[in-house]
């Protein structure tokens, strides 16, 4: 019963807190406008909504099913996220409970659920969060020997997210290399290959090589967003800021690390270095490997407060309330401005939206995603991506949405602007916190 309740508590705790975001904060991340663009198009068959070759396709599939049935897709959208953080959530304990044990399994999913990070990505339909809510669950199919599946659900996690590549191959080695009996990860590699394999072949269709989205990925992860370029120690200082229990990861050397333990710590560790060595940095990023850091980091605690409890229980039960308590204060009180944040979307980002919504008949350029987000127009081009369509009926630019991004990648999108400017009639400008927003029309003769 008591386990129950403190799931439940947990669950419904961290549920009021989303689903307050939900309702209190109507701004839309960039990324988000792109995934719901990206599945208008897909299910309109490319005349509603726009494209991103490098983005891959599991989230922006099932956003797009709800504008099908006529849905509001941007509102389905951030129930959609809640729910897979929920099921994120639930999933930690299931897995920590599957390796380590009840207690384990509630304090890393305590840990989780009100990290202030997690909490804060709950809601916006993003990939972190769903594709590590596959990959939770593809492992824990693994430790229940139900290979096949598990390999779906890994191949479901990287076509979700890309990076996710990262801990996955890690993950696969780490399993050859420690076991002799490899039956089952054959199997695995099998579920993996059903999922992955068509993918590759409708890329190849679609651009010419089947590595051309992980290829643009890469090269836009490189060469945009200089802005978020971060030191080495940016994701430690950032773990240590939002949960003090990190510290207890030191101890690990001081307990006997089971086989289950080495196969997910060696993957989370090896995927972490390759974060903190990207420039690119945001916690966010992290969400991939913070549901294993967590179960590891709360494993570490109970084996701390086992060894403590042997020579004085009531004193190590003491201190772990004690700073279970202190840690929960001070992640409500991180957590607490983000319920008194609403982000206004400003005037004229809204008249952008407005604008495309009252002229869907029109084919576009746009320098944000998010000027597309409430309208079933067609948009030829992106000008803020490498390539863009041909010419479209109206542009729709906003100087602000080029900058942040390396020399090299700046002189391609500046391309975009002056051949939008050479070849269009400029018929509105406006200026808006430091931002030029301009409409060009197609010239007429």
């Amino acid at each position: 019963m008591n386990k129950h309740l403190s799931l439940a508590i947990i669950l419904a705790v961290f549920a009021l807190f989303s689903f307050f975001l939900v309702f209190h904060n109507d701004a839309v991340w960039w990324d988000s406008a792109v995934y719901i663009g990206m599945g208008k198009y897909i299910w309109s068959g490319g005349e509603a909504g726009l494209f991103e070759s490098s983005r891959p396709l599991v989230l922006l599939f099932l956003l797009g099913f709800f504008w099908k049935i006529g849905v509001n897709e941007f509102i389905a959208a951030k129930f959609l996220a809640v729910f897979f953080s929920l099921g994120t959530i639930f999933l930690v304990y299931v897995l920590g409970n599957r390796l380590y044990g009840e207690r384990v399994g509630i304090l890393a999913m305590l840990f989780v659920a009100f990290s202030q990070t997690f909490l804060s990505f709950s809601h916006p339909p993003l990939t972190e969060i769903p594709s590590t809510f596959f990959l939770l669950l593809g492992l824990w199919l693994f430790f229940e020997k139900k290979h096949f599946p598990a390999g779906i659900l890994l191949g479901m996690s990287f076509l979700t997210r890309f990076f996710q590549i990262f801990f996955i191959a890690f993950f696969l080695i780490t399993l050859f290399l420690s076991t002799k009996n490899r039956a089952g990860h054959f199997t695995m590699l099998k579920g993996l290959g059903l999922v992955v394999f068509p993918y590759f072949i409708l890329s190849w269709a679609m651009f010419g090589s089947p590595l051309d989205p992980f290829i643009m990925q890469f090269y836009l992860s490189t060469n945009t967003g200089v802005i978020y370029s971060e030191h080495m120690f940016f994701y430690v200082i950032g773990l240590l800021k939002e949960n003090f229990f990190v510290l207890a990861l030191l101890a690990l050397p001081l307990i006997k690390l089971s086989k289950e333990t080495k196969t997910i710590a060696i993957p989370t560790l090896l995927t972490f270095l390759i974060y903190s060595a990207f420039s690119h940095k945001e916690m966010r990023l992290l969400l991939v490997i913070l549901p294993f850091i967590m179960i590891i980091t709360a494993h570490s605690a109970v084996s701390l407060y086992h060894l403590v409890s042997k020579l004085q229980k009531e004193t190590a039960k003491a201190i772990s309330v004690s700073l279970i308590a202190f840690w929960l204060a001070l992640s409500f009180a991180n957590i607490m401005p983000l319920l008194n944040s609403n982000n206004p979307i400003n005037s004229q980002e809204q008249l952008f939206q407005a604008y495309m919504e009252k002229h869907q008949d029109k084919e576009y350029w746009i320098s944000s995603p998010k000027y597309a987000l409430f309208s079933d127009a067609k948009v030829l081009g992106l000008m803020y991506y490498p390539i863009v369509g041909k010419n479209p009926d109206v542009a729709l630019a906003n100087s602000c949405d080029f900058i942040g991004n390396n020399e090299a990648y700046t002189k391609k999108t500046s391309q975009h602007v002056a051949f939008v400017e050479q070849t269009m009639e400029n018929t509105y400008t406006a200026a808006e916190n430091g931002c030029v927003y301009r409409i060009f029309k197609k010239a007429t003769s």
